[in-house]
């Protein structure tokens, strides 16, 4: 399956979101906090979760038509084998509907307009 990245990154935000009560918009922790060794490799800050980019997300979801919708929900918040066992799909299928719901999210997500309108409502442009 040809995952895109934004959407991908998208959707695992909402669904984190989700798993926190649909809240929880705190940071990242330094690694010494987080049980990571200092000089482990790259650093795996958590980046914050903006609340109204995950309503939007979830309200996208939602837009979805069925088998979609199950799909994305079943595969964001539960995992593959939830997915297989509760639609009885293959991972063939599973991966030919998680293509289209990409493709249908990227075109809801990617507007054409003023830049302002396309920039993350947590971004605040320099004055």
């Amino acid at each position: 399956m040809a995952r895109i990245e934004f959407v991908e990154q998208r959707l695992n935000l909402w669904a984190e979101w989700v798993h926190r009560g649909r809240s929880g918009l705190g940071g990242g922790m330094l690694a010494m906090f987080n049980g990571e060794a200092i000089d482990s490799g790259p650093p795996t800050a958590r980046i914050p979760l903006n609340e109204e980019e995950c309503w939007n997300t979830e309200a996208s979801v939602l837009k979805l038509e069925q088998p979609l919708q199950d799909t994305v929900v079943l595969y964001y918040l539960s995992g593959t084998l939830a997915v297989r066992s509760k639609l009885d799909i293959s991972d063939a299928v599973l991966s030919k509907r998680l293509d289209k719901a990409h493709r249908v999210l990227s075109a809801l997500w990617l507007v054409a307009g003023p830049v302002e309108d396309q920039l993350p409502r947590s971004f605040t442009p320099l004055s």
